[in-house]
């Protein structure tokens, strides 16, 4: 699968996360310290899986193995300090990425006339493709 600049992005911004605390444990173990005591513990074996030389998607599913084993309120506390963390370097969250898609298609929706038209500046080969992205934008089933 092709990787977008977007995507390579933010691994690299998750690898430059990683090689911070490599570099900087101290700082890692201060950042754990701040949790309640029931987060802690899953927020170290978070922190090693980060760290570790998994590939992306073999961490990010360890990682969602140990939250889905969290209480609702210690999964909730480590989302929020992770989405803290990431935010410093620049990494959006999921909410910040349904918001801005929102916006998009609010846009789209009220001027569909000049989305199509950029649509129309596209390759012939991306046009099709771009073409049904913007009618799911359109349509009544954009997620909320």
């Amino acid at each position: 699968m092709a990787h977008t600049s977007v995507h390579d992005e933010y691994i690299k911004k998750h690898r430059h996360l990683a090689e911070h605390f490599k570099i900087y444990p101290d700082e890692a173990r201060a950042e754990i310290a701040k949790l309640s005591v029931e987060a802690q513990k899953p927020a170290e074996a978070i922190l090693e899986i980060i760290v570790s030389v998994e590939e992306p998607k073999a961490r990010f599913d360890a990682i969602q193995k140990i939250k889905s084993d969290l209480s609702a309120p210690v999964k909730a506390e480590i989302d929020d300090h992770m989405a803290k963390i990431a935010s410093k370097i620049g990494i959006l969250t999921l909410e910040e990425i349904i918001q801005r898609l929102s916006k998009l298609a609010d846009h789209i929706k009220a001027h569909p006339d000049e989305a199509r038209a950029r649509v129309a500046t596209l390759s012939a080969a991306t046009q099709q493709p771009a073409g049904d992205i913007l009618k799911i934008f359109c349509s009544d089933k954009t997620a909320r």
